[in-house]
């Protein structure tokens, strides 16, 4: 069975993501991180995608399914999945069903709720791990990131 993970940015969905994908033996697909990926490919989608990113949009739904769909295509059988950063609208959301569904997927969806404040809190004090660029709460008093140490 799937997980998807949503909530407002800085709600933790990627912290408590990981813990969970690990305990349950979960592959995770991390929406804006494979953005970045593709962002980065000599390839006409990766140009798409990295024009769209710089100029501050989302990418469109019908973009972030393709590449939603490529990655289940992968999957070893059975494996599960955990979905972080997707859905993030209610069109993303009818058309992660309706892929789902196609490929005979089932999941749970949970909401990871904070208040603004709380997000805004962490979102302001974010570090950037300066070993492996990945961001991690202000709170830590190191450099790097708890992966990096």
């Amino acid at each position: 069975m799937d997980l998807i993970f949503f909530g407002m940015q800085g709600a933790g969905k990627g912290t408590v993501g990981k813990v969970v994908a690990e305990k349950l033996n979960l592959k995770i697909f991390e929406t804006g991180g494979a953005l970045r990926v593709l962002a980065q490919e000599d390839s006409e989608l990766g140009k798409k995608i990295k024009s769209i990113i710089e100029a501050g949009h989302l990418v469109p739904n019908e973009v972030v399914m393709e590449i939603v769909e490529d990655f289940i295509n992968k999957l070893e059988p059975g494996q599960s999945v955990l979905f972080d950063g997707i859905p993030r609208s209610i069109e993303q959301a009818e058309s992660l069903n309706m892929l789902l569904s196609k490929h005979d997927r089932e999941y749970k969806a949970v909401l990871i709720d904070i208040t603004e404040e709380t997000a805004l809190e962490r979102l302001t004090t974010r570090k950037l791990c300066s070993a492996c660029k990945t961001v991690y709460p202000g709170n830590y008093e190191s450099e790097t990131c708890n992966a990096t140490k």
